[in-house]
């Protein structure tokens, strides 16, 4: 039989062992161990721990939800100069991006299917540029900010857009970073989880996966390279870029009337077609200094500039930026060559990562 007094004796000691391990760690890690996602520690008065403070004499922080916050649950990792503006109906920082910009018929799609051998890393293909026709909303409330906002003064940087109370553009308070989800959300409807391959009846809506995709359309929008980096800064935060291009530009044209199917109108000049050729050969070269100059804007901590002709025959390069990610034990021991003859899938090629490949 259990000795009653024993029983409580133990039990008050295993009590007074548990507060003191939680203000063993409030004084080591202090707020920054209780300001995860959102939570700071706030007066160490009205603690609801009487145990505590009837043993202990001592009085525990008590925690606070903070709504609008700047936490970054990756500023250790992915993306440690992220602005992140939280808010309750938008986190921006929690998905973490990887986007490969490029321009045609520059190894775009190999580097693609390289990136998506990575674990718990999922990227789509082309989209028609999708996301620089999404990018016309959150530009819609910047462009129009005289209909959108009213003269009040925005509090405690919280808003972009305050209160609308009246009138035709009436609404509530519009919360800075909201329209990131917007944006965010496009990407990932475009590219959603393999359901199909899943047996559960309910899956989980979170998704921890670094998610992103491959585009080469980004120049052709009407933006310059720094609205292009602005634009990209804000509405996914938590991002990393490879940017790729293809110097050997003669050779480049050239893949692109063999796989675009160009064909100069007949019954012209040599020198009509030679002016034919020196406009695209000059969107090319457009094209190319768009990206450098987006890399440039992004700079070192987001972005990684790379030339196919550097990288196609070396999988060392390659293999820096799997480091740079933030991979370990990751090397490819070969690289694909996709969209060869045009746009032939490689079936020969065999790539492997290694076996402890995994991402810290």
């Amino acid at each position: 039989m259990i000795d009653a007094n024993k029983f409580t004796s133990c039990l008050v000691k295993a009590l007074i062992i548990i507060a003191f391990l939680q203000l063993i760690l409030i004084s080591i890690f202090g707020e920054k161990l209780l300001s995860i996602g959102g939570i700071t520690t706030i007066s160490k008065n009205n603690s609801n721990n009487n145990i505590v403070d009837g043993l202990l004499n001592h009085n525990v922080k008590k925690l606070h939800y903070e709504p609008f916050n700047h936490t970054n649950p990756y500023e250790n990792s992915w993306c440690p100069t992220a602005q992140c503006y939280n808010s309750p109906i938008c986190t921006p920082c929690n998905q973490r991006f990887l986007f490969i910009i490029a321009t045609g018929r520059s190894g775009s799609t190999t580097l693609l299917r390289m990136f998506n051998q990575l674990p718990n890393v999922r990227l789509s293909g082309e989209n028609y540029n999708a996301i620089y026709k999404a990018s016309a909303l959150p530009r819609l409330f910047v462009d129009n900010a005289t209909f959108f906002m009213n003269n009040e003064t925005i509090s405690e940087g919280k808003y972009y857009h305050d209160t609308v109370e009246n009138g035709p553009f009436a609404h509530n308070a519009i919360p800075l970073g909201s329209m990131a989800c917007v944006m965010q959300h496009v990407i990932k409807h475009l590219n959603p989880p393999n359901f199909r391959n899943n047996n559960d009846e309910t899956l989980d809506q979170t998704d921890s996966s670094i998610i992103g995709a491959k585009i080469i359309r980004i120049p052709n929008g009407k933006w310059s390279p720094q609205e292009a980096a602005s634009f990209f800064k804000t509405h996914f935060p938590c991002s990393r870029f490879i940017i790729n291009v293809r110097s050997k530009l003669d050779d480049q044209l050239k893949s692109m009337y063999s796989a675009f199917h160009w064909e100069d109108p007949d019954n012209i000049t040599i020198e009509e077609k030679n002016i034919i050729i020196e406009e695209k050969m000059n969107k090319l070269q457009n094209q190319t200094q768009f990206l450098m100059e987006l890399n440039n804007e992004l700079g070192e901590r987001l972005s990684r500039f790379i030339d196919m002709e550097q990288w196609k025959d070396n999988v060392k390069v390659l293999n820096d930026i799997v480091t740079w990610l933030g991979f370990k034990k990751c090397a490819f021991n070969a690289i694909f060559h996709e969209n060869f003859d045009n746009y032939k899938h490689d079936l020969e090629t065999q790539v492997s990562l290694g076996n402890n490949c995994k991402y810290l």
